[in-house]
């Protein structure tokens, strides 16, 4: 990321008040969801390295993937439930706070270019080989976009729910017992059972077998 604002972007420059501010072409939480995005997501078994290309109107990502059976390019932004592909690395970067829920990274770039006023990003490519394609919005923008109090959406600024987090938790990891979700959240066990008894009543969360051999199944709702 540092290098990419740093050496590779060209800020607009304009001031609010009598403080300069700095707007690259595409919001860098976009920039940093596409760049975990495409680490968590690769097919390290391929070898091909993860590719970041910088043109005068447009940042490309690209990465070696492998979809879920099933799974077309169409699919990652649809609101099918996904499972990690390198279940290891999204729960180092969950842990790392760099990610908070699975499946929304997408999503979050999309927002994150509407409210920066940047076209959405295009996703494209195939079953082995995902693209994420950001077109730079007009530098005519940059002053219209100072003028106005925009904060970026971000994670690390909004704590999940204890609910919520037990989701995200359970979506990466379908057996994880209340043991195990205790020591992750710092959570008493009273606590985990009253939110997981609110997330199965309110159908986000099933049960599938028994305590001991079963899985948890995290429900998809629409809203």
């Amino acid at each position: 990321m540092k290098l990419l604002l740093t050496k590779y972007l060209k800020a607009f420059i304009s001031y609010r008040g009598l403080y300069r501010v700095e707007s690259y072409p595409v919001p860098e939480s976009a920039l940093r969801e596409a760049l975990i995005n495409a680490v968590v997501h690769r097919n390290y078994g391929s070898g091909a390295p993860i590719q970041i290309r910088v043109y005068p109107d447009k940042i490309v990502f690209r990465n070696t993937c492998r979809l879920q059976a099933g799974w077309t390019v169409k699919d990652l932004t649809s609101k099918k439930q996904s499972e990690p592909y390198n279940p290891d690395i999204a729960r180092v970067f969950f842990w790392a706070n760099m990610i908070e829920t699975w499946g929304r990274g997408i999503i979050q770039m999309q927002k994150a270019c509407v409210a920066y006023g940047a076209p959405e990003p295009k996703i494209g490519g195939s079953e082995s080989d995902i693209y994420v394609e950001f077109k730079n919005h007009d530098a005519d923008m940059a002053e219209k976009l100072t003028k106005k109090d925009i904060s970026e959406e971000t994670p690390l600024k909004t704590p999940l729910k204890t609910p919520e987090r037990i989701l995200s938790l359970l979506a990466m990891n379908r057996n994880m017992t209340v043991s195990e979700l205790m020591q992750q959240m710092d959570k008493s066990e009273s606590a985990i059972k009253r939110a997981i008894k609110k997330l199965q009543r309110e159908g986000y969360l099933k049960r599938i077998g028994p305590d001991k051999g079963g899985y948890w199944a995290v429900v998809k709702k629409n809203k």
